[in-house]
């Protein structure tokens, strides 16, 4: 079994786009198991409904950043990050950890 690690999450405000017309670019910044920027670190992500956006691999700071667009179709999504691998999240499982 792989060793559990801490994890710093922040959630970021709910936002208004225009369904399918949108796109908007998602940072996050990821830290080691020391607090310090994981440089290199893959982040793959998961979303409620539509077209999953790219992995996203940190810079020097840690920033990862992928572009999203939500689909066109008007209701509330979730966008997931998590830091692993460069596949996506394909079922729910995935985006709990598992």
């Amino acid at each position: 079994m792989a060793p559990r690690r801490k994890a710093l999450i922040t959630l970021l405000k709910p936002d208004t786009a225009i369904a399918g017309a949108t796109a908007r670019a998602i940072s996050v910044t990821v830290f080691d198991s020391t607090g310090r920027p994981a440089a290199g670190a893959l982040v793959r992500f998961g979303v409620s409904f539509g077209a999953v956006p790219a992995f996203a691999q940190a810079d020097l700071n840690g920033l990862a950043t992928t572009v999203w667009t939500p689909p066109d179709s008007a209701a509330s999504y979730t966008l997931t990050g998590i830091r692993g691998s460069s596949f996506g999240l394909n079922t729910l499982s995935d985006s709990a950890g598992r």
